[in-house]
Order: structure tokens, then sequence, then C-alpha cells
């Protein structure tokens, strides 16, 4: 039996081949799955293999048969059933993406599976679209078609970006391999105690009291880093005589707490061993951090108010702190607004922010890559747009967290800002607040640049050892001339400092 030009040969043979690289594709996600994987994860797979992969082979198997045949059935099924065949098969590769755990810091290859069921799903919605248009003549073949050619510039470009970008990555985290959760000196990862500030890190119901943080690059291990924490739940420092002379309260973020790096290579930790044990440092800094999350502390009495004769405080910040007020950063944390008159307002959370869609979008649509690369192109654009509008809130935070230092804890605010973050060191000078460049720090910053004082150069930006080294023995000069000009002073300890 002759059927019409849907069933010509070459088409069943295209239809055939693409179901088998269908039911491949799910072959793969199965087979790739890391032997680590979450139950929930493997449960997900699972799933998906056994309910997708055998329907997905048997039916493309029974529509080739019956089309070589030519019989009457094969002609109805081609007509009906074609393009379900690919919209199903879209659907089921995009929705194992979608309903299966978020990607990001898994195994490198898992992120390509799931751009590949993005790239292969896009392209059978745009396969079984366009299809489906050739059944009608009016307004529908032509909404059909429209829907197909976005999936179809979505197969595109998400194909583009898995050969230029996601191999490249292969950034991921292996926590439970990690040297000292093997030797039982740690667990993976720490509990969370969500506050008024937003979620915290929590000190685990341990001896340690530590958690791990190991990344790695493909193969390759960026760092195995050891992170503890003291009863107060911040990172801990050497501990300080009985009654210490100084204090000093340091904030900040990542950079500040020692992302990468274990408990004594951090520079609060280098910095109170510099200045001795007559300094009692404690380091409030955690990862994600920003401005809002120092004030917000001083405003919830979060911080400990010092007792000693010298009181210090520090923060040190970088370009990234000025839009983590906005929404425009993945953790949640409570956020300020400043009004038209000047004044700084307790506002809500940055996860109810509008702009925080754009950053969300990347998780909603897990593991693409497209998405991902449209979310930072729009987050980046947004924070150029908003950079104005979000420095003068950042530095009203700064101001306002000076002032509370000042009138509560009787000490002033030091600033320490990043080489990224130097433009704005004019602004805070006119405001009164005191400034220090890391710049001046870094012995090799002239010569080496930047990146010489990174994890991983041109590709791990945080604060590498020989950093946290050459930060603490500047400050340590910085901070004993403190000491030095208040021991002198007229009065002591009844000074200014000591009030």
């Amino acid at each position: 039996m002759d059927c019409d030009k849907p069933l010509k040969k070459n088409k069943w043979n295209l239809l055939f081949l693409t179901g088998l690289c269908l039911a491949a594709t799910l072959a793969g996600c199965y087979l790739l799955m890391p032997s680590d994987a979450s139950e929930e994860y493997a449960y997900t797979v699972n799933s998906l293999f056994r309910f997708g992969f055998i329907p997905l082979l048997l039916l493309t198997a029974i529509l080739f048969y019956l089309s070589r045949r030519g019989t009457p059935a094969a002609c109805f099924m081609a007509r009906n059933c074609g393009w379900f065949l690919f919209c199903f098969a879209g659907i089921l590769l995009i929705s194992y993406p979608v309903f299966s755990p978020w990607a990001g810091g898994a195994h490198w290859s898992l992120g390509i599976t799931f751009s590949i069921c993005w790239a292969m799903g896009t392209l059978c919605m745009a396969f079984g679209l366009f299809w489906l248009s050739s059944r009608f003549e009016n307004l529908l073949a032509a909404l059909f078609c429209l829907f197909a050619s976005i999936f179809l510039a979505y197969f595109v470009g998400e194909t583009a970006f898995l050969l230029t970008s996601q191999p490249r990555d292969g950034r991921w985290r292996d926590h439970a391999h990690s040297k000292y959760v093997l030797e039982g000196k740690a667990i993976e990862f720490f509990p969370v105690l969500n506050t008024k500030i937003g979620p915290m890190p929590l000190r685990p119901d341990t001896p340690e009291g530590a958690a791990v943080h190991r990344e790695l690059r493909y193969d390759l291990e960026l760092f195995d880093a050891r992170y503890t924490l003291n009863a107060k739940n911040h990172r801990i420092t050497p501990p300080a005589n009985d009654k210490p002379l100084a204090g000093l309260m340091i904030f900040g973020c990542s950079f500040t707490f020692g992302y990468g790096l274990n408990d004594d290579q951090t520079w609060p930790w280098l910095l109170a061993k510099e200045l001795g044990p007559a300094w009692k440092v404690e380091n409030y800094g955690s990862n994600g951090f920003g401005a809002q999350q120092m004030l917000a502390m001083l405003e919830e009495n979060m911080v400990e108010k010092p007792t000693t004769p010298i009181r210090e405080a520090l923060f040190m910040t970088i370009n990234g702190h000025i839009p983590r007020n906005s929404g425009l950063f993945p953790m949640d944390s409570v956020s300020y607004d400043l009004l038209e008159n000047g004044d700084l307002v307790r506002g809500k959370m940055t996860s109810e922010s509008p702009l925080r869609a754009f950053v969300d979008w990347q998780h909603v649509l897990n593991g693409s890559q497209l998405a991902r690369e449209i979310s930072d192109r729009i987050v980046a654009w947004l924070t150029r747009q908003l950079r104005p509008e979000q420095t003068r809130t950042f530095v009203a935070i700064l101001e306002k967290s000076a002032r509370i230092l000042r009138s509560r804890y009787g000490t002033s605010l030091t600033i320490l800002l990043w080489p990224d973050i130097e433009d704005i060191a004019p602004l805070l000078e006119n405001r009164g607040l005191k400034v220090l460049l890391v710049r001046n720090m870094l012995k090799d910053f002239d010569s080496a640049g930047v990146t010489a004082y990174h994890i991983v150069p041109c590709y791990e930006g945080h604060p590498n050892l020989k950093a946290t080294t050459e930060i603490a023995g500047a400050l340590a000069l910085y901070y004993r001339d403190i000491e030095k000009n208040a021991l002198s002073s007229p009065g002591f300890p009844n000074s200014a400092n000591g009030k």
C-alpha cells in the first residue's frame, strides 16, 4: 500500500535513527550516574530509565517495522502518532534534568548529561511541533511553527554552549572522599541555622566541630579544606589570654571566612597568630555574606561586645558585595532599602526580590548551559545598570554599621578594599570611613597581578595562602601601631578606645 509523503522511506529511517538516539541518551543518563549519587537522584534516574527507555525503544521499533511494511496501520500511525512520539520523547528528556536534584557542585559528567538532555529534548519538541503544524492550515499551524522555532533555537544555543562551555568548566565537589572525612576528623556538610538575617552555618554536634570542602576540576583536586567552627558558630582563630589587651572583630564573606583554606591558613587566623595572645580575634565572616549581614548582626546583638581596653573592627569587602543586598545573588539574606531622605530601613529577604527570578532561572532549568549563560549575562547587565543605586545603599550600610560600632562597641570600623572595588575608596573616605587597600599589602601585586594570589589563577579567585599570609603580615604592623599608640596615650585604659 502506498502512503503519502510523510511516509517516505527516508523520513522513516530518520525517525528510527532519532528514536534510537533518544533511547541511547536515556541509557547514557543511567550508565553515567555517579556512584555516590544521592538516594533521590538515583530514584529519579532509575524511574526515568525504567518507564522511558524500554517503551521508547519498542515504540520506535514497531513504527519502523510497520512503516517498512507499508500497511494501513503504518499509514495511520504515521499520520497520528509520529508527532506524538517526538513530543513525548522531548518532554521525557526535558523532565529528566528539571525533576532531578540540582546539578551545581555534582560530578561534571552529570552537567554534560543534563545539557545533552536539554539539547535532544528541545530538538525533539521542534520536530514534533513542526510535524504537528503540517496537519493544519490555519492559525494553529502558525502557532505550532512559532513554538517549534523557539525550541529549535534553544537546541542550537544549548548545543553551542555545551560544546564550548560545559566541558571547559568541569568543576564539582566531592566531600565524601575528603581525607578529613575518611580519617573521621570532619563531617561532609555543616548544619544550617535559619536566622533573621538569613542562613548561617552551625557547628556540628561532634567533638571536632568541623566540616570539609573538597573541590575538583575533572579529576584534578583544587583543594581539600577543613573548616572548624567555635561554640559561637564562627571560624576558629587562635585562643587569646584570659585577660586580653585588645579585641578585634572581623567581618566579611568567603574571603574572610577562608574559602578553600584550612583553619590555620585564613588571614584572621594568621593575623591573630602575628599579634599574639594579647589580642582576641573573632572571625564573623561567612561564605556568601555581605555588608548587610554585618549590619544585621550588629542590630540583632549577634556580635559579642568586647571588654578589652583596645577595640577594633574590620570589614573586608569585594566588588561582589554591592549587588548582594538587591537579590542578584543566589544566597538568601536580609536586605536594606535606602529612602529618598537618606534613611536606611530593613527590607525584605533578598529571596523575595523580583530580581531574584533572574538568578533562579538557571535553577529551574537545571543543568541547561543556555539558561546559565543567559541568566549570568542578564544578572551582569542588571548589576551594571543598578550599580550607582546599589553603591549608595552599600555605602549607607557601611556608614550605619560604623555608627553602631562607635556608639555601642566603642570602636571605629576599618574597611579593607579588595583591588576590584577600589573605585569606591574616595566615596568612603569622604563619608569619614577609614579605608585600607589590599593591593598595598600584596608584595607582588604590581608585577604579578592579582591572579598570583588566587587559589587557581584565572579560575578560582579566592585568596590563596600567599595572599592571606601577606595580608595578615601587613595588618599586624598596622594594629601594632594602634596598640602602641593606645598604650602610650594618657589615662590608658580610660582613653577613647577604652570607653
